[in-house]
């Protein structure tokens, strides 16, 4: 038993591709703090330490950056279905239905990615097959595409049903997965100190889908991905050139004279001079 708790704790480094470390992780210990890990055994005695609650794990290796350039692929895509964001957990459930159903149709039949219950909703893991966005000409243009590439695939992939808040903040440095067999703390039981009495079932994160070892290349995606950045760039430009208008508006507006003499300065009695020009009661 002990052995398959092991090996389901490990379940989730399978997904990584080479090097996996180092690579942070997070605990309860560390208040969510990410810190380094530097082997799996490390990683694991770390999570023990830590009673097994909210243990999390990056998808993506530390060291993703040269000299501010980005040098990571986006080759693990993260969905996170959050209870919060619904009504019931009927509508939860269909949407991570959907979403299942959804990358099956833009990747193929084969494709199954793994599904954890958080105990609080459903986190879903893919690996793909990805190049850095960056070194191609078609995406060179746009600003750190890769890292926009996982922050939308997340929503388009889910419908836009996924946690919002990801939406400007996942990166690869934040992508924090849940880790099989350990525990979620916002479902402990406490006692009037705030004190952890009692770790129930319910608190366990579990895996309801393992994925099954094919990674599917991002090239389906990428038509509207590429729109989509099309389509900010677009509404980024609308933006700058009503800012404009308005500024020119509001320039015409002033009354030039008094913007001359306020450019003029005087040694005495200033605040006169703007009570009876600028301001006169």
């Amino acid at each position: 038993m002990r052995h398959t708790t092991y090996r389901t704790r490990s379940f989730i480094i399978s997904h990584f591709q080479e090097p996996v470390w180092p690579r942070t992780i997070s605990t309860y210990a560390t208040q969510g703090k990410q810190v380094l890990a530097y082997s799996k055994d490390q990683a694991l005695t770390k999570f023990i330490q830590a009673r097994l609650l909210d243990c999390r794990i990056n998808a993506y290796p530390s060291y993703t950056e040269w000299k501010g350039l980005n040098r990571q692929a986006p080759n693990f895509l993260f969905i996170d279905l959050d209870l919060s964001t619904f009504k019931f957990i009927g509508a939860l459930n269909r949407a991570s239905t959907k979403t299942l159903k959804f990358i099956t149709k833009k990747f193929g039949d084969n494709i199954s990615p793994s599904v954890l219950w958080t105990g609080n909703g459903y986190q879903i893991y893919l690996p793909v097959a990805a190049s850095i966005l960056e070194l191609e000409s078609i995406f060179a243009e746009f600003e750190e595409p890769s890292k926009q590439f996982i922050r939308w695939t997340e929503q388009f992939l889910s419908n836009w049903k996924a946690d919002p808040c990801h939406s400007n903040s996942l990166s690869f440095r934040n992508c924090m997965l849940r880790v099989p067999a350990s525990f979620n703390s916002k479902l402990v039981h406490r006692n009037e100190k705030g004190e952890i009495i009692n770790i129930p079932e319910s608190a366990e994160v579990k895996i309801t889908q393992k994925w099954n070892d094919v990674r599917p290349g991002i090239k389906p995606l990428l038509s509207d991905f590429y729109i989509c950045l099309v389509d900010s760039k677009l509404k980024e430009i609308h933006r700058n050139r009503k800012s404009e208008k308005y500024s020119v508006r509001h320039e015409n507006h002033k009354i030039q004279w008094i913007e001359s003499l306020l450019q003029i300065p005087i040694a005495d009695h200033r605040k006169y001079a703007l009570w009876r020009i600028v301001a006169p009661l």
